[in-house]
């Protein structure tokens, strides 16, 4: 139904993500050209703010290289185009904000935030950052770290699936925030939550494909 047109959204149910995603991501079904990469985004709100933290990739991409975090960037930026934030502030998660060799994800993640200030219009990018200066302005402030990212990120993009995931579920199993999910690079936006997430979450990601699927082909 997705191929033909007739179905504009697809929403995993009570199934495994590597079960579901495997009838889905092959070249074969349709769904998406060879070679196109696809990345998850969760569109987050805290109970007390009603501004989206967009979070990829937590679902979908074990250890992506710089290749994928980079189309990961460059969906989760669209995304947040389509949500109304003109000019999206991307931070790209390491454990430290200098870029040291002993921890290649910080070297990776230098080279994604140049990149992307060359290759997406309209966007303030900085990495690699530590989570405490994802978060916090004060924290920022304490070490020295200048952006107008540190502490107002639209956009966090992980280094891996394990790091993405673990975040996503403090928020939502630890913070209370609603987490709705979504694939993107594929024909039609294809909603994908956690199966202990609730009936919340779930109408936040068919909103989400709503408004994806309201934007054109991803």
């Amino acid at each position: 139904m997705a191929r033909e047109g007739t179905a504009t959204a697809i929403m995993k149910g009570q199934v495994h993500t590597s079960t579901f995603l495997k009838g889905l991501l092959p070249a074969s079904a349709g769904l998406r050209s060879p070679g196109d990469r696809c990345g998850h985004v969760f569109h987050i709100t805290a109970p007390s703010s009603d501004r989206p933290l967009l979070l990829t990739d937590a679902a979908l991409n074990v250890r992506p290289d710089v290749g994928t975090r980079r189309e990961c960037l460059r969906q989760a930026v669209r995304l947040a185009r389509q949500l109304g934030v003109r000019r999206p502030k991307a931070a790209i998660l390491s454990a430290n904000e200098d870029p040291i060799p002993s921890l290649p994800d910080s070297m990776e993640a230098a080279d994604i935030a140049a990149w992307a200030r060359e290759a997406i219009e309209e966007v303030d990018v900085s990495g690699p950052m530590a989570l405490d200066l994802i978060w916090s302005k004060g924290a920022a402030e304490a070490k020295g770290y200048v952006s107008p990212v540190a502490g107002d990120a639209d956009i966090v993009l992980a280094p891996d699936v394990t790091t993405g995931n673990a975040i996503f579920k403090l928020m939502a199993l630890g913070m209370g925030c609603c987490a709705g999910g979504v694939v993107m690079g594929a024909k039609v936006p294809i909603l994908l939550t956690s199966r202990s997430q609730g009936p919340a979450a779930r109408l936040a990601s068919a909103a989400l494909g709503a408004i994806v699927a309201a934007g054109g082909r991803e």
